[in-house]
């Protein structure tokens, strides 16, 4: 590959990164936000629903933590993306982030799991199980999919260890 393709290739990479991690930021303040909304919601809700009212509390937080390991997962994207900008990506920590992102989205399975199985004991047919499945599902897919590229991440800084001894 010649010097002109690969530092065309890394301007677009940083162009790329450039709109990403302002992306990142505002789902970080839309899922802040969108744990506000839940607090509300979740009395609309009560007092709409008095009979399933003790319901309010657990269900609220446990939206809240899945919520916060899903900021955490995208926080912890910002020096991720931080290190793609520098070209640094085999360097450091990179493997040891996506791995802890993709615990954040394990540890929301769990979560998810409990909550479905809460509102199946006492609602019956809640629009809330759906969305409990969907998202353990998509949790489970992107806590592996980070788990696989925290490898990969891993694979290439050993290999470009072995490069740069041999050079």
């Amino acid at each position: 590959m010649c010097p002109i393709e690969t530092s065309g290739n890394q301007r677009t990479v940083k162009l790329l990164v450039i709109f990403i991690i302002p992306s990142m930021v505002s789902v970080m303040a839309l899922t802040l936000g969108a744990g506000a909304f839940m607090v509300l919601l979740s009395e609309e809700v009560a007092q709409a629903n008095p009979d399933i009212a003790f319901m309010r509390l657990p269900v609220l937080l446990i939206a809240e933590a899945v919520l916060l390991f899903f900021f955490v997962a995208c926080a912890l994207s910002i020096p991720l993306l931080s290190r793609v900008y520098k070209s640094r990506i085999y360097g450091g920590n990179s493997s040891q982030l996506l791995r802890w992102m993709g615990l954040s989205f394990f540890a929301m399975i769990p979560l998810l799991i409990g909550l479905l199985f809460y509102t199946k004991a006492h609602v019956a047919g809640a629009i809330t199980n759906l969305y409990c499945l969907l998202g353990a599902g998509i949790a489970f897919a992107a806590g592996c999919i980070l788990f696989l590229f925290a490898h990969l991440i891993a694979q290439g800084a050993d290999y470009k260890q072995e490069v740069d001894l041999t050079v």
